[in-house]
């Protein structure tokens, strides 16, 4: 099998595989770029965009590595991760199930009576997914009535708030 299709069936399998931790996403994306395009050719993005700036400084970091040899430590990260990079034309199908679906099957069984807070934190580059994750998670327990009432109840401050009753 040549390195080209090792390296795609590779990039499949991460594609499907469940979110890694910052680090190992931040090597894996750097390989990929070095890897489909070379050395870094764009700007490095401005102060405030915090996961550009990371995602940049990892592919910057490649430079000078052949192509090549970003594919063949691509498929070694991927392996090193559990990863098997034999690819097959018609294999299509994810090689891991996701949480995310397995906790929404488990919350469709126990027929939403309660939120559950079922997902990992977002990782330290992702500021918004962690404000939301937060605020989400300062619910957990709350019966769904419960959450519909305060949800109206907000929509009503709002719309009171900028004068549109």
């Amino acid at each position: 099998m040549s390195l080209d299709e090792r390296f795609k069936g590779m990039a499949d399998k991460v594609r499907h595989m469940n979110p890694p931790s910052d680090s190992d996403s931040l090597e894996l994306y750097s390989l990929f770029k070095q890897a489909t395009v070379g050395d870094c050719n764009t700007e490095r993005p401005g102060a405030l965009d915090v996961k550009g700036k990371a995602k940049w400084d990892a592919w910057n970091g490649k430079k000078g590595v052949s192509q090549d040899e970003a594919k063949e430590k691509y498929i070694t990260k991927g392996q090193s991760l559990g990863l098997n990079g034999n690819y097959k034309e018609s294999e299509n199908t994810p090689t891991t199930i996701s949480p995310h679906l397995l906790q929404y099957k488990k919350s469709t069984l126990q027929q939403f009576k309660f939120l559950i807070l079922s997902t990992d934190r977002p990782g330290m580059l992702d500021v918004k997914g962690k404000a939301k994750w937060d605020a989400w998670s300062a619910k957990k327990g709350m019966s769904k009535e419960d959450a519909q009432k305060q949800y109206i109840e907000k929509v009503e401050q709002l719309i009171a708030s900028i004068g549109l009753q």
